[in-house]
């Protein structure tokens, strides 16, 4: 009898040591394949192929390959198709566009376990726009002391940290990862086109499905109030729409020709309220690109001085603007006779009470995202209805910038994007097309930045990063695949 279990024995040691041994063959298989999952039904099959038969109820536990899931296609699926929609699901609300391009972000850190990614990721901070921005960086974490409200602005600089790393995973996914780009791409466009034609129709022909758009607002909604942050976002989309219907053809020049038609509706204001600071965004992209049609015709030397006469020209036109601007306290005639006549009087009565507040606080200013909350600006303004000197933020990220983080701060952040704007119009000169639309995309978002909305606003930030994300990553893969 003991003879008997003492068989029984072996052979299940023999079973189960060529079990292991078929589970070794399997991971080297799926590494050799480059496939992920050691499924149960796998286990099963190569079991049963033993002689061990497995019961069904026995889980078997999965075996997962980080490196290997980054690389998978549902991987580059859910990343390029994250990153892609993460623009037009804006039609949805900022909170759309937070959860999509956090998500995206999310996937991307994981790729960061690949040697490769990491190294991408640390070549870029070391590169001279990265100094600069670590520079910059450390100069507005050292005056939140000064900030009269340290917390405010200890929350935007931390957030920024943030997108700034969540952008760098991001581009080095989709840089290494040729199927999430181009399922990304297709998504921008697929996206902008099918929400676009929804809301342009829900705003000329059905107005109830506007709330498709507000799912959770109760009561009727305002079309006035539809879109409006949303149009300055389109006009960062444009040039890279437009690109990627010249670079795909056939049907996608379609697809991009009905985007681009519902966000011209919205520009010229089907909603009751027409995109100045949109259609400033694509103006400077237009100057821009003739800038880098000129830069092309001109030697080494020549450039140097086309850029040191364009940075001349805009310091001597901000100078002539901020001269002009009313300052407090203004008076109810001022109404009457504005200084600028191609923007509003309110808004040069804001910048003016900012220009002021900037020379009274040159080197350090008063804190980032604390302009608002400083002497006087909640006074309303002589002469207009409700309406406060600074009513939330300048509505112009230079004074912004200045105001808050002092003529140190600006010369520094002004310094990184003059590397930056150097160093990608290098590769456009060099024939790299993903270039010219990131300059194009730069210069609509600070372009359009000069009047509209808040440079610490989150949901502005994430928009431009999520555009910019597209052409940067192709540039990015095209440094490694040409010299």
């Amino acid at each position: 009898m003991m003879a008997r279990t003492a068989q029984i024995h072996l052979i299940l040691a023999i079973k189960s040591a060529n079990c292991v041994a078929d589970i070794g063959m399997l991971n080297a298989s799926c590494h050799s394949t480059n496939r992920l999952f050691l499924t149960n039904q796998a286990f099963r099959n190569r079991c049963q192929k033993s002689l061990w038969p497995v019961t069904e109820g026995v889980n078997v536990t999965t075996v997962i390959n980080p490196q290997q899931f980054t690389y998978s296609r549902g991987y580059a699926w859910a990343l390029g198709l994250l990153t892609g929609i993460a623009v037009p699901v804006t039609y949805m609300g900022n909170l759309a566009l937070a959860i999509a391009f956090g998500f995206a972000a999310i996937l991307a850190a994981v790729a960061m376990a690949n040697p490769s990614a990491r190294q991408q990721a640390m070549a870029l901070a070391k590169t001279r726009v990265g100094t600069a921005a670590l520079l910059t960086l450390l100069w507005w974490v050292g005056i939140t002391i000064t900030s009269i409200d340290p917390i405010s602005s200890i929350q935007v600089v931390s957030r920024m940290t943030v997108y700034i790393m969540a952008f760098i995973w991001v581009i080095v996914a989709l840089a290494e990862r040729p199927q999430a780009r181009h399922i990304a791409e297709s998504s921008i466009m697929i996206g902008s086109a099918v929400l676009g034609t929804l809301a342009v129709i829900a705003v000329i022909v059905e107005p109830a499905l506007l709330h498709v758009f507000k799912p959770l607002h109760e009561g009727p909604i305002m079309r006035e109030n539809m879109f409006k942050s949303l149009q300055s976002v389109l006009a960062l989309s444009v040039p890279v729409l437009l690109y990627l219907a010249w670079q795909r053809r056939g049907i996608w020049i379609g697809v991009v020709s009905i985007a681009l038609i519902c966000d011209i509706a919205l520009f010229a204001g089907i909603t009751g309220q027409t995109a100045e600071s949109a259609v400033g965004g694509l103006i400077g992209v237009g100057l821009v690109l003739v800038l880098l049609l000129i830069a092309r015709a001109l030697s080494r030397r020549g450039r140097v001085m086309l850029i040191i006469a364009t940075l001349g020209l805009c310091v001597a036109v901000g100078i002539s603007v901020f001269r002009v601007l009313p300052h407090p306290p203004t008076k109810e005639q001022d109404v009457l006779s504005p200084p600028l006549p191609i923007i509003d009087f309110h808004r040069q009565v804001i910048w003016g009470f900012v220009y002021q507040k900037a020379q009274d606080a040159p080197i350090t200013g008063y804190g980032i995202n604390t302009i608002n909350k400083t002497e006087g600006a909640s006074e309303m303004v002589p002469g207009l209805q409700s309406a406060e000197y600074i009513p939330g933020h300048p509505h112009n990220w230079i004074l912004e910038i200045w105001s808050e983080t002092g003529i140190v701060g600006l010369v520094l952040f002004c310094g990184t994007q003059l590397l930056l704007v150097i160093a990608v119009a290098r590769k456009a000169l060099r024939g790299h097309a993903s270039a010219w639309i990131t300059c194009a995309v730069m210069a609509s978002f600070w372009t359009s930045s000069l009047a509209n909305f808040s440079i610490w606003a989150s949901w502005w930030q994430v928009s431009f990063l999520c555009v910019l994300a597209l052409p940067v990553s192709q540039l990015l893969a095209d440094r490694y695949r040409k010299p």
